[in-house]
């Protein structure tokens, strides 16, 4: 039988799909996409932007599961009802977070080194699955870009422009916000003043501002409702 887990999304799901007339926006990642650090969790960034675009035709289911990592996803992907809910939606967003890979861990340039490179063919290949089970006319594949960590050294840094810049040029993606922006980012890797609620995580003042730094008009465009 199915996870409680499970039983939920699936229910979520058919009831976003009663409304056939509104675009489906489906949000995939981890903590931060699940709107950790905030009470209630509804007022965590991808729940803001949801907010945002409702006026523009579009309803938003969020699976996204605190702790989860590319391998995660990769596994949710063999199950029926993330299937489904690929398939039924218009926009998905996928926003992960390199501190569950173990960035963070990783003590020298080399070791941060090798592990982005093996996150960047991970991601990738977890993005071409995405893609291929993305059947709605105009589909648009959106990542949450790599954000700051204040465990984070100069070298971290370096791997999560490297995400950010390898996940642009893949042809599956449609968009990559980039939360490597002023204000969220200090510039050093660590989140600006007055944003951190932990090391891993933003409070209420952050996710808002990462609400802030989605381009609502890439995210939505070019979506076609059959």
């Amino acid at each position: 039988s199915r996870t409680p887990q499970a039983r939920r999304r699936r229910a979520g799901f058919q009831r976003r799909a009663m409304a056939d007339d509104r675009r489906k926006l489906l949000v995939m990642g981890s903590s931060v996409a699940a709107g950790h650090s905030c009470e209630p969790l509804t007022l965590g960034w991808a729940y803001l932007m949801a907010r945002a675009i409702e006026a523009r035709g579009v309803d938003t289911l969020n699976i996204a599961v605190s702790g989860t990592t590319v391998a995660y996803w990769m596994a949710e992907l063999a199950t029926e009802p993330v299937q489904q809910q690929l398939a039924d939606a218009d926009i998905v967003l996928l926003s992960l977070s390199l501190g569950n890979e173990g960035l963070g861990a990783a003590a020298t340039e080399r070791e941060a080194r090798e592990l982005v490179e093996r996150y960047i063919d991970g991601y990738g290949r977890l993005a071409k699955e995405m893609r291929r089970r993305m059947v709605r006319p105009g589909a648009r594949l959106v990542l949450g870009g790599p954000y700051p960590n204040d465990s984070y050294e100069d070298f971290h840094l370096k791997g999560l422009r490297s995400v950010y810049d390898a996940a642009r040029h893949w042809k599956e993606v449609d968009y990559v916000i980039d939360f490597l922006g002023a204000p969220l980012h200090d510039g050093k890797g660590h989140w600006g003043a007055g944003l951190m609620h932990d090391e891993g995580h933003p409070n209420e003042a952050g996710h808002r501002c990462m609400c802030d730094l989605v381009d609502l008009d890439r995210l939505v465009s070019q979506v076609v409702s059959s």
